[in-house]
């Protein structure tokens, strides 16, 4: 009897014995179904998809009891125990097993089994949106856990998908069972991966957002996840590995905060060096004499008031002696002065610089004060007389002051001023020295505005090694938290930081997996790799 080939719904081929070929083909449909629409299949598979789902569930127990005797089977026959022996070990275990409550069902397949003892057999999928319909079906009951309905959604839809797409990529493969259950862990993954890229710690508050872009428009763009974010726990991880990616942005952040803070005086350099700043002061006094040089400066009686009324303040706060002669003797010296030249105001203002740079805090302020009076003098004047210089004496007035600020910052005990190294911590307390308290509670100014966002961003946790920075470092912890302490070390990668610190969805970054899903995904990568 001749044999003829039909083709099945799939595109496969079926080899059929009969005397024609049109008996061959009323054979093959008489046990083969009709081909059904995709609308059709996908009705079918659904509810067959959640009847798998809930035997899946059903038979959770039994599956993992079987899959504890497979293993126990693999090491008997590796040892090589004879196959009596062996049955009897593995008998004594499934009874065993059998006792503990959880494990003492029955496995998936026998509970399917018995669901198609009075349903029938289930009807298989004809086509492909049907294999996906089923697939969700098996999903389904993860909608019973807790959450907003499109949560709970796309805890279904996200794994099934994901599973069902790697299943028909390796279809008929080897490593399709291992494809599909990687794509569910990766799928599942997917939701909290794309929160987490967004919003790494949930809401970031609005003053850091602010003060990151404050910073970033002053170059200041190492900034780390934990930094953007406000994260304490993951910024004291960042903090206590310095080897990492993550401590390098840290290192690299403070130098640029430096350089930023450098820019307030129109200098270009990486460190605050001594030398760096006295070739600054020389560089704007040299500029400040050539425009000085050719102004008269007006000193109207308010600005004469003034200067007498910061000198008794300092007088009255100061013990005996520590003011200056010089500075005593300035109000007599201005008192009969209704205009001062350019080289008297030059050599005027030099002095009073001298006296601010040489002596301690309490000085300082009243002489920058005195210094700042004189200033908006001169600025007046030469609004009114030499416009045209205006502009270039406002811009030296403003790297003066703020120079005055980095000579306080960059000085004192640490490694940080040793090396040359602005922190924000430095800048924000020179700031108050000379400029007073309202320049940074109000960010009346560029020192003022910048020092409060670098304390509120880039502030460094101590490195020490207290118990909280050990679990943050995750040391001293059982062998079975090295697949955690893998998943929290990537949050310190190139890629783990940029997915944690993105506010934009950056598309599909393994580091933006977080929590859980992380951590089976390190597991399971450390185990493979064994």
């Amino acid at each position: 009897m001749p044999t003829f080939e039909i083709q099945g719904a799939k595109g496969e081929i079926f080899e059929v014995e009969a005397p024609d070929e049109q008996s061959a083909v009323t054979a093959f449909r008489k046990f083969q179904p009709e081909p059904i629409g995709a609308i059709e299949d996908v009705a079918t598979q659904l509810p067959v998809g959640v009847t798998r789902g809930v035997t899946n569930l059903g038979g959770a127990g039994g599956d993992v009891r079987e899959a504890l005797v497979g293993g126990i089977r693999s090491l008997a026959q590796r040892f090589g125990l004879d196959d009596d022996a062996a049955e009897s070990v593995l008998g004594l275990t499934r009874g065993a097993l059998r006792a503990i409550p959880i494990l003492g069902g029955p496995t998936s397949e026998q509970a399917l089994s018995a669901v198609e003892g009075i349903t029938g057999e289930l009807p298989k999928a004809q086509t492909t949106a049907g294999e996906f319909a089923r697939t969700v079906g098996e999903f389904a009951p993860g909608a019973a856990l807790p959450g907003s309905l499109a949560t709970r959604a796309a805890q279904v839809l996200a794994p099934a998908l994901a599973s069902e797409t790697a299943g028909q990529l390796t279809e008929g493969t080897n490593i399709e069972p291992f494809a599909r259950l990687a794509g569910a862990i990766l799928g599942g993954g997917a939701i909290p991966a794309a929160r987490r890229a967004i919003t790494p710690t949930g809401r970031v508050d609005s003053e850091i957002a602010a003060s990151v872009a404050r910073l970033e428009e002053r170059g200041v763009t190492s900034i780390t996840a934990g930094q953007r974010t406000g994260n304490p726990v993951l910024t004291k991880r960042e903090a206590l590995t310095p080897e990492s990616f993550a401590g390098a942005t840290l290192d690299r952040g403070q130098e640029q905060f430096t350089q930023a803070a450098l820019r307030l005086s129109g200098i270009e350099a990486r460190r605050a060096t001594p030398d760096v700043i006295d070739d600054a002061f020389r560089s704007i006094g040299k500029e400040f004499d050539i425009v000085q040089a050719r102004n008269r400066i007006i000193l109207p009686a308010e600005t004469k008031t003034a200067i007498q009324r910061q000198i008794t303040q300092a007088s009255e706060s100061l013990a005996e002696g520590r003011l200056p002669k010089f500075i005593k003797k300035l109000p007599k010296r201005l008192s009969d002065r209704q205009v001062v030249t350019g080289t008297e105001y030059k050599e005027l203002r030099s002095r009073l610089t001298e006296i601010a740079r040489g002596k301690k805090s309490d000085i300082t302020r009243p002489v920058n004060r005195i210094v700042s009076l004189l200033d908006q003098a001169a600025e007046a004047s030469i609004k009114v007389t030499n416009p045209q210089d205006l502009g270039r004496f406002r811009e030296l007035r403003g790297f003066y002051q703020n120079l005055l600020i980095l000579e306080k910052a960059a000085s004192g005990a640490g490694k940080e001023a040793a090396i040359g190294i602005i922190t924000p911590a430095r800048l924000q307390s020179a700031t108050k020295l000379v400029q007073g308290s309202r320049a940074i509670t109000r960010g009346g100014t560029e020192a003022g505005q910048l020092s409060r966002a670098g304390v509120g961003v880039l502030q460094r946790p101590p490195s020490s090694g207290t118990p909280e920075g050990l679990l943050a470092r995750g040391l001293g912890r059982s062998l079975a938290s090295i697949p955690g302490d893998l998943a929290r070390s990537a949050t310190l990668t190139r890629i783990g930081q940029s997915a944690l610190g993105n506010q934009r969805f950056p598309g599909a970054i393994p580091g933006g997996i977080s929590g859980p899903s992380r951590a089976i995904l390190a597991g399971t990568l450390a185990r493979g790799n064994q």
